[in-house]
């Protein structure tokens, strides 16, 4: 009898395919919105706006740091928000509509002379990506362990969202430099894209909130208990040793992806000498990257999630480390993306399983539920992260000597994008496999669920 209560409740806590899409329409909305970001806003700062690539790095990377700060706010806010739509999901109700408006803005800068474009895209960026989007994105991580505590359920939560995201990031990338110069290639394309972007950012973080449903929001005696203090949600954190490792690999992810997204469109213009070809780059690399993502819960079946983990950082290495054959190749380039999308895939697809194991080895640990101050270093890791790598494509460009008005770039300059190609993926790579070396938690985690389980069940 016990048995078959117990095999009935594993099986309602899989998730249907419904609330899998759902849940997917939320990351396809940030990602279309992240990926014109993190890949474009240098570019139309430095080309389209006129300011200098190593002011525009600084911008990002001191935005990113204040998002450190507002990552955590919202985390702890949402693990105190009570509502009839649970703890994250009101979140995104109320944040799409403001979020859009100020992605939008962002674009829109007026002629208003060098410092009022610059003290514009200060504001803008920091109300897009420090405020709104962090008040959607935390939150949206935050859903995984609340919905299902069912691991397969929880990488297949990942796998469904990468996979959407990926289809929505391979269009922007594909999309974005074809729109903007049928439309003109002025700065009002640029206005009129971010617009469509926006809005469709918007609708699907509205539509995961439509279809998506907290299961797990709340201690079974949360009501018996005094309301969560802020230092007793610090402390579980502070102490929880697998979510510092954890977000020390999503920062080092994030960055090399933020420089390869980031450099990608200077690469094709300079050294293979057509800008245009960066659509064909991220098609090359989004294909065995999807079919890759299809076949990771069947190697999650086999293989750990943190050796999974492992994999991608060794492709991280052997990709850039083909590129060395000769970097001005288009040839040599898309080998090398397609390859890399196969190698990221299965960290894509397990990270937020692993941040959500994260989450229950906390509450295991300290008694306390925190599942958005946890989740917050997936928003973390990705904001800082990617702040820190298109940060860095500025610094390294205005290093290098680049000057957007010349039509060819010096040597220092040509370097300089070498180097971020090549070179910043090998020296990240290595880092980040040498810290998952201290994650364990994956060997460790049935025997926490099941303590959990059967503690809920004593109360």
């Amino acid at each position: 009898m016990e048995k078959t209560e117990k095999t009935r409740e594993a099986s309602s806590d899989k998730l249907k395919i419904g609330s899998l899409l759902g849940y997917g329409l939320g990351d396809t909305g940030m990602l279309v919105g992240w990926t014109f970001l993190s890949s474009f806003i240098t570019y139309f700062m430095t080309n389209y706006v006129g300011i200098a690539a190593g002011i525009v790095g600084t911008v990002i990377l001191a935005s990113r740091l204040m998002d450190a700060v507002s990552d955590v706010v919202v985390g702890s806010a949402v693990d105190r928000t009570k509502s009839r739509f649970g703890k994250a999901r009101p979140w995104m109700l109320y944040g799409a509509l403001p979020l859009t408006i100020c992605f939008a803005l962002l674009y829109v800068v007026p002629d208003i002379g060098n410092t009022g474009k610059l003290l514009w895209f200060i504001i803008f960026y920091n109300l897009t990506v420090t405020v709104f989007y962090t008040a959607v994105n935390v939150p949206f991580n935050s859903l995984t362990p609340l919905m299902t505590r069912d691991p397969s359920s929880r990488v297949n939560c990942g796998v469904v969202r990468m996979l959407m995201g990926i289809f929505a990031a391979m269009a922007v990338s594909l999309l974005t430099m074809p729109m903007i110069n049928a439309m003109g290639g002025d700065k009002g394309a640029w206005r009129i894209w971010a617009v469509i972007i926006g809005i469709f950012m918007g609708i699907c973080i509205l539509l995961c909130f439509l279809f998506t449903k907290e299961r797990y929001g709340e201690d079974p005696q949360a009501i018996k208990k005094e309301p969560l203090s802020l230092s007793k949600s610090y402390k579980s954190l502070l102490g929880n040793k697998y979510w510092v490792i954890l977000t020390i690999a999503l920062i080092l992810t994030y960055a090399l992806q933020g420089v390869l997204q980031g450099v990608n469109i200077y690469y094709f213009k300079y050294i293979i000498g057509d800008e245009n070809l960066v659509g064909l780059a991220s098609m090359a690399q989004s294909l065995p990257m999807l079919i890759m993502l299809f076949l990771t819960p069947l190697f999650a079946k086999k293989v750990s999630k943190v050796n999974l983990a492992r994999f991608s950082c060794v492709g991280g290495v052997l990709t850039a480390i083909i590129m060395l054959i000769n970097p001005a190749s288009l040839g040599i380039v898309i080998v090398k993306s397609v390859l890399q999308g196969a190698f990221m895939a299965p960290f894509a697809a397990v990270n937020y399983a692993m941040i959500a194991d994260v989450a229950d080895y906390g509450y295991w640990k300290s008694g306390v539920k925190c599942e958005g101050l946890v989740n917050s270093a997936a928003s973390f890791g990705t904001k800082i992260g990617t702040g820190l790598g298109v940060g860095m494509v500025g610094w390294f460009l205005s290093f290098g000597g680049f000057n957007a008005e010349l039509p060819s770039q010096p040597d220092s300059a040509i370097f300089v994008l070498k180097f971020m190609m090549i070179g910043i993926p090998i020296i990240f790579s290595l880092i980040q496999f040498v810290t998952l070396h201290f994650y364990k938690l994956d060997k460790e985690y049935p025997a926490i669920l099941a303590e959990i389980e059967q503690r809920e069940a004593s109360k």
